[in-house]
């Protein structure tokens, strides 16, 4: 993702070679984190069933310390400062030095950032179809999806291809908030939440 945001950057000339190559590797380590989630919470459940439990025992602190559910001055003292503690109040602001360039096409403007996270988000939705559509381990997914018994009879690694699945979730995830904070250049660790 970053690859193809960084080649739609540098065709509009908004970004600086050779110093942005050192986006590439922070963008795979965050991926990898995002993956890691994935995997970690499938390796900890024994199986697709119970799989809630621990993802609640994760996120509903999130959402409860976000200001998701109400707002955060509802709650009580030390709930506040432990959000506080834990997450800090400030925003983020994501303020890179193409922000204010504006690509006009006819009488139409757009943002640099939006044209840059609408081809990375195109690219990252076509290449997922056709992952799943093509690939062999996109069929099998697909099958393990309609029909988890049947595909373990033929043969399938129904819980590696569930690992598979959460791995890749997580990495697309990692992208879409990469996205999001490019598009809005403000990153909040509770900022998936607004839109869910």
């Amino acid at each position: 993702a970053t690859s193809i945001m960084m080649a739609v950057l540098g065709a509009f000339g908004l970004i600086e070679f050779p110093n942005a190559l050192l986006l590439l590797p922070l963008a795979l380590l965050g991926g990898l984190a995002f993956g890691a989630i994935g995997m970690l919470l499938t390796a900890v459940v024994p199986n697709i069933e119970v799989f809630n439990v621990p993802m609640f025992l994760f996120v509903t602190p999130m959402f409860l310390f976000s200001g998701t559910f109400f707002p955060l001055e509802n709650l009580p003292v030390w709930a506040q400062n432990v959000a506080l503690v834990l997450w800090t109040g400030d925003f983020r602001f994501i303020r890179p030095w193409y922000y204010s360039t504006v690509v006009r096409l006819g009488d139409t403007a757009f943002n640099a950032s939006q044209i840059a996270a609408f081809a990375v988000a195109m690219v990252l939705t076509a290449a997922l179809f056709a992952f799943m559509r093509w690939s062999y381990t996109g069929r099998v997914m697909r099958a393990t999806a309609q029909d988890r018994e049947t595909a373990q009879a033929m043969g399938i690694d129904v819980e590696k291809t569930i690992l598979l699945t959460f791995f890749i979730g997580g990495a697309l995830a990692g992208a879409a908030g990469m996205i999001q904070g490019m598009y809005y250049n403000i990153g909040q660790w509770w900022m998936g939440y607004q839109a869910g």
